[in-house]
């Protein structure tokens, strides 16, 4: 996958930043975008977020909305 948060030192890390690095680790392992039912508060409350909280993470990390996420890993896995 080829969105990825830049390289943090530790100290430098926000929580926000943790929990980006989290929903990224857990759409690797288990690809839930290739669930055509998938919706954002089951990845929400996946990774202990609530679903607005998931919202302004992926909005504030990397600018998209949850479905503009999806089918950027859902593309990104069809070409690879």
């Amino acid at each position: 996958m080829q969105i990825e948060s830049s390289p943090i030192e530790p100290a430098d890390k926000t929580l926000e930043d943790e929990r980006f690095e989290k929903l990224t680790a857990l759409m690797k392992k288990e690809r839930l975008f290739t669930d055509c039912n998938i919706k954002r508060s089951d990845i929400a409350s996946k990774i202990g977020l609530s679903d607005r909280g998931l919202h302004d993470c992926l909005k504030n990390n990397i600018g998209m909305s949850f479905m503009e996420y999806i089918n950027h890993l859902r593309l990104t896995y069809a070409c690879d």
